[in-house]
């Protein structure tokens, strides 16, 4: 599939109506057009998939800008810059949101005005309450998306900037029925800089420090969670569909970006990758949630991703901190085409292999059965089943926009032949709890997973969603006769066949590349990390709710048309590259930093404050003549554009 206008350092999500949205992006360069105002649709549903470039295009030019999806499968996109800076500046922000579909013009968000120079690619996460959490610059907002209010009452994000070009991981943790499906945002490492490049900054020390917040829970201060063993810039968080967390990529010190001048590596503001790949879970005691899961030989530095597949397993692409296409014999973080696979641990484990599963579910309604086997249970409490659905999310710079796992309500009837039927209710009735649109579904067994299922959340279009009364579920326990939900099975198909890449069982801890397989070494026990010193709230969480929080109200905008319309008939030839070489330095313990030293606590949050949106609209800039005033204290700016000779 080829695209016509430049998609390099677009934001994206997937809709309500299973489409792809993909906006922004970068300036017309050889064999590829003007992409900052570009929107493209991917409908993966149609029989020959491909870019349509034909929807008008957004007001103003947006580069690493933020999308998330919203409760009626519709998306707001987020700021951005008009040109390519390494920080962002007054003479290229674009501090404002608008919406696919088109709400009409754009809005300021005086978020975004206030953290100018760390304000692209915002941190930002649709929560249950129907609101946004949008972190950015080292402050983070509630912004009400339907009336334009953002609401202030948060501690200053401790330790180091997690936006871009700080980049840390981020993701949500498991969203379950024990938490009332409550969204925790949890981010690791970050760095801290002057953000000028007149300094060294690939020799600048990541941050190791992890941190969450739950904001519907009313936290209002960041909770210090374990740290990782080493600081890491441009890591990135897989959800797996064991609960788990799944930390690959980026590199122990710099900043995500690559810049012609200054102290580059090549031309890398990063050094020193974070070849080793580890596992995080959160359900366990406070200094051993972290564990060794794999190593690579392939830095993965900037422009890299990793993204969950429907065997479990994960993929793990690029890596190109250049400018442009650059072979291993000009750069030694060169232009990488390799790919891996990552096999998590539960591959050394049969897997549950239910025959079927739902391909559609809404919010609300009957609960349906999935008939598992004794194989399938393999030995293993009922009580250890779940039905969870992973939505990957749209990844790009260390960010998975609407990343989400959310667990379903369950129960069981076992039965004589050591088999058992769990019953799942859908969705819980609240689409700001999981947006409508694309995930998968997954059946758990004692922490193994099932093959995904694809399937389709919410009514597949674009509007509001229809919510129906939750069908109570049956009690569990043991019974010769399965109960049968209301109304009869949801419609089913077929679990995919077993990945190709691999033959199962696998050995512990590979990252397997096309070019051969690399076995790490096994966890060690010594290498889980110190509990942390110091927590900015409770460790303990609050009670879980009983219940879904009630469904947000919102003004929805009619659905278009769902029919994609015929392809072009010509595209732009793909521009060739050649080959990359197949050779990756291995890794080194003795170019690896030392963890860094803890910061002292968040201060206590300001006082709460909000403010209302204005209409914007894109008008000439100058240089400010006076640096102070809100949101420009703080930060030595650097003014000089990112490609400047």
């Amino acid at each position: 599939m080829t695209l016509a206008k430049n998609p390099f350092c677009a934001g994206g999500t997937s809709l309500g109506d299973s489409r792809w949205l993909v906006v922004g992006g970068q300036n017309a360069e050889t064999g590829s057009a003007e992409g900052r105002k570009a929107i493209r649709l991917l409908d993966p549903r149609i029989a020959t998939p491909y870019w349509d470039e034909s929807t008008p295009a957004l007001t103003t030019n947006r580069w690493y800008t933020s999308v998330e999806t919203l409760e009626d499968g519709s998306a707001i996109i987020i700021g951005g810059s008009t040109a390519l800076v390494y920080v962002n500046s007054w003479a290229y922000d674009n501090p404002t949101y608008e919406f696919y579909p088109s709400r009409g013009a754009p809005k300021r968000m005086k978020l975004l005005s206030d953290t100018t120079q760390l304000n692209l690619y915002a941190i930002t996460w649709l929560m249950p309450s129907g609101k946004l959490f949008i972190q950015s610059g080292k402050t983070a907002a509630l912004f009400d998306y339907n009336t334009g209010v953002e609401t202030r009452n948060f501690a200053n994000v401790p330790f180091s900037v997690r936006v871009y070009p700080g980049s840390a991981a981020s993701t949500s943790l498991p969203q379950t029925p024990e938490n009332g499906w409550d969204l925790r945002v949890f981010i690791c490492g970050g760095t801290n800089s002057n953000w000028s490049l007149s300094q060294n900054v690939p020799a600048i020390k990541s941050d190791n420090s992890c941190i969450s917040i739950s904001p519907d829970k009313g936290e209002t201060a960041w909770t210090t969670e374990d740290p990782m063993d080493l600081g890491r810039v441009m890591g990135e968080f897989v959800n797996l569909p064991d609960g788990r967390l799944f930390l690959v990529n980026g590199a122990h010190s710099g900043t995500a970006g690559y810049s012609g001048w200054g102290w580059p590596i090549g031309e890398s503001l990063a050094n020193n990758p974070a070849y080793e790949a580890k596992y995080y879970d959160h359900s366990k005691p406070r200094g051993q949630r972290w564990s060794s899961a794999g190593t690579s030989t392939i830095p993965r530095m900037y422009h890299s991703t990793a993204v969950l597949l429907p065997d479990g397993s994960v993929a793990i692409a690029g890596s190109n901190p250049n400018g442009s296409y650059q072979s291993s014999a000009r750069r030694k973080f060169f232009s990488d085409g390799r790919i891996e696979y990552f096999y998590p641990d539960y591959y050394n484990k049969p897997r549950p292999k239910p025959v079927s599963l739902p391909t559609q579910l809404k919010y609300g309604g009957n609960w349906f059965n999935v008939p598992l086997t004794a194989t399938d249970l393999n030995g293993a409490k009922p009580e250890s089943v779940k039905a969870v659905i992973v939505r990957s999310g749209f990844v790009t710079h260390s960010l998975h926009m609407g990343q989400r796992h959310v667990e379903l309500k369950t129960s069981y009837t076992a039965t004589p032949d050591g088999g058992l039927t769990l019953h799942v209710s859908q969705v819980p009735p609240n689409p700001a709890i999981l947006a409508p649109g694309p995930a998968l579904l997954f059946i758990v067994v004692n922490g193994v997973p099932s093959p995904g299922q694809f399937i389709t959340v919410g009514d597949g279009v674009i509007g509001k969603q229809s919510i129906a009364p939750v069908q109570e579920l049956p009690p569990s326990g043991s019974n010769s006769v399965v109960p049968q939900p209301n109304g009869g099975p949801l419609p089913t198909a077929p679990l995919p066949a077993p990945s190709t890449n691999v033959t199962n069982p696998v050995p512990s801890n590979v990252i397997s590349a096309h070019i051969g397989t690399i076995i790490a070494p096994p966890p060690s026990s010594s290498s889980a990390p110190a509990p942390p010193t110091s927590s900015n709230s409770p460790a303990t969480a609050p009670p879980a709710a009983s219940s879904a929080p009630p469904a947000p109200s919102s003004a929805v905008p009619p659905a278009p048309s769902s029919a994609a319309p015929p392809a072009p008939s010509s595209a732009p030839p793909a521009v060739s590259s050649p080959p990359p070489v197949l050779v990756a330095p291995p890794p080194s313990s003795s170019n690896k930093p030392p963890a860094t030293t803890a910061a002292p606590p968040a201060p206590n949050p300001p006082p709460s404050t909000t403010t209302q949106a204005a209409a914007w609209s894109p008008s000439p800039w100058s240089w400010p003549t006076d640096w102070s005033g809100p949101g420009k204290a703080g930060y030595k700016r650097d003014r000089r554009p990112l490609f400047e000779d």
